[in-house]
C-alpha cells in the first residue's frame, strides 16, 4: 500500500508539472489537476493541502531531480556548485521555452506562503552549495542572500514577460556569476564552473529536460 501512495503522490506531482509549465500557475486548478489524475478531489487532499502545496512540492522535485542528475553525471569531481548553475540554466530554459513556466514562477511567487516555502528552500539549496566557501554564515545572512536572488530571477523572468527582452539564455551566465559572487566563490573558480556547466548542459541537455517532462 505505501508503494501505491508513493506511486500516486508522484502522479500528482508530475500532472501539476505538466499543467503549470503548460498553463501557468493561476489558471491551473484543483479541478483540472484531479481530473488528469482520474482521482477524487478528496484523494488530492489526502497528499496536498492546496494549490500551493502542489506547487511547492512540483518545484522540491525539480530540486532533487536536477540534484541527483548532477550528482550522477559529476560524480568523479563532487563538485556542489554545479548544482546551482545548471538549476539557473535549467530555470531560465524552461521560461523561455515554455511562457506558462515563466508566468507560473511569477503568479506563485506572489503568493505570500507560496514565497516563503521557496525562500527557505533556496536557503537549504544554497547551504547545500556554497557551505565550502562561507564557513560563518548565519541563517539570516543566507536569507538574506536568498531574498536578492529570487528578485534577480524575478525581474529578469518578468522583463522577458512584458516583451522588453526577447533573450533569456543571454543572460543565464550573468546571473550564475552574480549569485556566486554574493557567496565569496573565486572568479577564477566560477570561470571554471561555467566551462563546466556548458559541457554538461551541451553533452547532457536532452536528457536532463527529459526528466523534469
Amino acid at each position: 500500500m505505501a508503494i501505491n501512495n508513493i506511486d500516486l503522490k508522484d502522479r500528482i506531482i508530475n500532472s501539476a508539472r505538466l499543467l503549470f509549465k503548460t498553463q501557468g500557475y493561476d489558471q491551473t486548478t484543483i479541478r483540472q489537476l484531479v481530473s488528469k489524475c482520474q482521482i477524487t478531489t478528496g484523494t488530492l487532499y489526502k497528499y496536498f493541502d492546496n494549490k500551493q502545496d502542489v506547487f511547492n512540492a512540483v518545484r522540491g522535485d525539480d530540486l532533487n531531480r536536477v540534484k541527483q542528475f548532477v550528482q550522477m553525471i559529476t560524480k568523479e569531481t563532487n563538485e556542489p556548485l554545479l548544482f546551482a548553475s545548471i538549476d539557473t540554466h535549467i530555470v531560465f530554459t524552461l521560461a523561455q521555452k515554455y511562457e506558462r513556466y515563466a508566468e507560473a514562477i511569477i503568479s506563485s511567487h506572489k503568493n505570500h506562503d507560496v514565497n516563503q516555502v521557496h525562500i527557505s528552500d533556496l536557503v537549504e539549496f544554497s547551504k547545500l552549495c556554497f557551505a565550502g566557501y562561507i564557513k560563518n554564515y548565519s541563517d539570516h545572512d543566507y536569507r538574506t542572500r536568498a531574498l536578492i536572488i529570487k528578485g534577480i530571477y524575478n525581474s529578469i523572468i518578468g522583463d522577458y514577460l512584458t516583451g522588453y527582452d526577447s533573450d533569456l539564455s543571454s543572460k543565464i551566465n550573468l546571473v550564475v556569476k552574480s549569485i556566486y559572487k554574493l557567496y565569496n566563490v573565486p572568479e577564477a573558480k566560477i570561470e571554471s564552473i561555467l566551462l563546466k556547466t556548458s559541457e554538461i548542459m551541451r553533452q547532457y541537455e536532452t536528457d536532463l529536460f527529459k526528466i523534469l517532462d
